[in-house]
């Protein structure tokens, strides 16, 4: 903590950030992060509040109704209020529609070849991430993740059929996942900020560094 803290943030968090963290409600009110990877915990808990909602929604009016309850106010709200950005709290509504296709995607039992309609549709978004660079990316996650939805639930689909069994290492990853997500960032902001200057020039050399030495330490303590 005495390294994460200053490393992390530009001030330390306070009690609003216990009140509000503690009781999962970092969607709705701001307040300071003791952990950047934190603010998906609350809208987790918000779609898991609405998922009897859409069950019921699934199984009386069908999948595809579902989907376009969903999804068509989120694209509206998107094109006309513009994306969220950084830090923003109410991001539970943008994240919906990827919520639902694994509701969607739980139902299917189609023997289909789903990793190549994965691959056809992540590979265009892809593209378009690498032709417009990280920035462009960081500030357009909106579209992002509503564009590399279906390909990705594909991808999920594939692996559940059986179509990837080279990957099938990945289960093992799997059940560290969750605690890889919660406390790589820690990690990686400690070595970023407090290590790698001794060791690393800025830039991509710095980059390097914490990929090389950071990945291995996260999965550990994952592990």
């Amino acid at each position: 903590i005495a390294y994460y803290v200053p490393a992390s943030h530009k001030g330390e968090p306070t009690h609003k950030s216990i009140a509000v963290f503690g009781l999962l409600l970092q969607d709705v009110f701001w307040a300071k992060t003791p952990n950047g990877a934190l603010w998906s915990v609350a809208v987790e808990v918000e779609l898991y509040l609405i998922f009897p909602l859409f069950l019921v929604i699934r199984r009386r009016l069908g999948v595809m109704l579902l989907l376009a309850a969903v999804t068509i106010p989120v694209v509206v709200y998107g094109v006309i209020e513009g994306v969220p950005k950084e830090g923003d709290t109410g991001l539970t509504a943008h994240l919906a529609p990827v919520f639902v296709a694994g509701i969607a995607a739980a139902g299917i039992k189609a023997k289909l070849p789903w990793h190549w309609l994965a691959a056809a549709a992540t590979l265009p978004v892809l593209y378009v991430i690498h032709l417009k660079g990280s920035y462009w990316t960081g500030h357009h996650y909106f579209w992002i993740d509503l564009a590399i939805t279906p390909g990705l639930t594909m991808l999920i689909l594939a692996v559940a059929n059986g179509r990837l069994p080279a990957i099938r290492w990945l289960d093992g990853l799997g059940k560290i996942s969750y605690s890889l997500y919660l406390i790589h960032l820690p990690i990686l902001t400690v070595l970023a900020k407090k290590v790698a200057p001794h060791y690393a020039e800025k830039g991509p050399h710095t980059w390097i560094f914490v990929v090389v030495v950071g990945v291995p330490i996260s999965l550990v303590a994952a592990w």
